[in-house]
């Protein structure tokens, strides 16, 4: 899944819940990136299926949390931890 199609996927997501699902999910791949990988699986599994979506994507977005926070256009937030914590500007406004 490119980076693209994760954009298109979480924004295509109903707004009453859109951006707590993005949130989540991005702070998933964050704990996933800095080691905690068992807390980072399991809150981006429960962003993902409790959207609806297919838990099949779980494992694409952790594969890749750079691509993922390139892709997800999070609270700027959630934007400034990230950034803050890698040193890199990630995430759509």
């Amino acid at each position: 899944m490119n980076s693209e199609q994760i954009f298109t996927l979480f924004n295509d997501l109903d707004d009453d819940y859109r951006m707590l699902v993005i949130d989540a999910a991005a702070v998933g791949c964050y704990l996933f990136q800095q080691g905690h990988e068992v807390a980072g699986t399991k809150l981006v599994h429960t962003a993902i299926t409790s959207a609806g979506l297919d838990p099949a994507i779980v494992q694409s977005l952790l594969d890749n949390p750079e691509k993922s926070f390139e892709a997800l256009a999070m609270h700027a937030e959630v934007r400034a931890l990230v950034t803050k914590i890698s040193g890199k500007t990630v995430g759509k406004a």
